[in-house]
């Protein structure tokens, strides 16, 4: 009975974090996540060996000396995928952050403003669909050279219409509602209710969203530096697998551990989305304590 009344006591951004705890795949995923981010943090400290520095022990397998074994030029492998966590996270973070930024107010305008403004709008954000991703970056790469900024442009066009879509449809459906109807009775004006009554309830959808387009750019990413759009000029994981690829039968290892990586990063990612979205979702927190009784 006391731990039930301290969950409903306490404040509801609490109630949001302690319900990670109560779900073990949750759990796992933010560890996951935890250790990532302090590879990416501290590869300098983990894995002090140069990524990029090449030795005459090419094609060693994993030992206490190399844990994950070496490639062809000799380069250590778990120094790759421990500095190859920083370009794949920030990589991710950051198309993810300025598709969301984007998507969201193009997304919240079409749907506030209904009208002429949203069918603007919705056929701006179809074009930008229309161009595949794969041919986009190809065309970028040839144009304007294979790096990273160039890379990340692309991801950001191509992908802040889904969002924009999906937040639409959300404030069409918001905007309706009651508590938006009294606010506006009372005076406020359209700044104040998309931003204060309309998004901050659209906000488990962005999050979700965001949590979910981090994992999907690490994988396209790391499939464009697969087929060799990606920049040469740092260690990451498609690159790892690019480079791979030609020594699989020989050397496992050069692949098995990037793949391994990304298979666990996107697997965290989606778990804390999930979760996330659970928490952070006023239904599922008003439905909880029933469940407790």
């Amino acid at each position: 009975m006391s731990e039930e009344r301290d969950d409903k006591n306490a404040p509801a951004g609490w109630a949001a974090l302690s319900s990670f705890g109560r779900n073990p795949v949750t759990a796992v995923g933010v560890v996951v996540l935890a250790v990532y981010f302090l590879a990416a943090v501290f590869a300098g400290l983990i894995a002090p060996r140069d990524p990029q520095k090449t030795s005459r022990e090419s094609f060693r397998p994993p030992s206490a000396e190399h844990l994950f074994g070496t490639d062809d030029l000799g380069r250590d492998v778990f120094s790759g995928v421990v500095h190859g966590a920083r370009v794949s996270l920030v990589m991710g973070f950051a198309v993810a952050l300025l598709s969301v930024l984007v998507g969201v107010l193009v997304g919240s305008a079409a749907g506030y403003a209904g009208g002429l403004a949203d069918d603007l709008l919705m056929r701006l954000t179809e074009v930008f669909i229309i161009p595949p991703r794969f041919f986009l970056a190809l065309v970028v790469a040839a144009l304007f050279g294979s790096n990273y900024v160039n890379l990340a442009a692309v991801l950001v066009v191509t992908y802040w219409p889904s969002t924009a879509r999906l937040v639409r449809a959300e404030v069409l459906s918001l905007k309706e509602r009651g508590y938006v109807e009294a606010a506006r009775a009372l005076g406020a004006g359209h700044a104040r209710l998309l931003f204060h009554a309309i998004l901050p309830n659209a906000s488990p959808l962005i999050v979700t969203n965001f949590v979910m387009m981090v994992g999907m750019v690490v994988l396209v990413e790391a499939g464009l530096s697969f087929v060799g759009l990606g920049d040469s000029s740092h260690v990451s994981w498609g690159y790892m697998l690019h480079n791979g690829e030609h020594f699989m039968r020989d050397a496992w290892w050069m692949m098995f551990f990037p793949a391994l990586a990304i298979s666990l990063l996107v697997l965290a990612l989606n778990a804390v989305g999930d979760a996330l979205n659970r928490a952070l979702d006023p239904k599922t927190r008003i439905a909880q304590p029933g469940k407790a009784t």
